[in-house]
């Protein structure tokens, strides 16, 4: 929450991450009788993860010191 209170660009990353963590914890909650196809969920989170790590070293790239 304090991320897309920070950077409220990057809205859905918060949202992601928890819809991620929810659907994890029901499926334990479940006792497995609930099945998600979590396989998609990782390559979600995957994604994000480059996008935000591509943005980072975006915008360190840019603030870094000039010579």
């Amino acid at each position: 929450i304090i991320f897309a209170f920070y950077w409220p660009r990057y809205w859905y990353a918060p949202v992601v991450v928890g819809l991620t963590s929810l659907l994890t914890y029901v499926r334990f909650l479940a006792g497995g009788a609930i099945i998600l196809p979590l396989s998609w969920l990782a390559a979600v989170l995957f994604v994000l993860i480059g996008i935000l790590g591509w943005e980072f070293l975006r915008i360190f790239w840019e603030r870094r010191p000039k010579k």
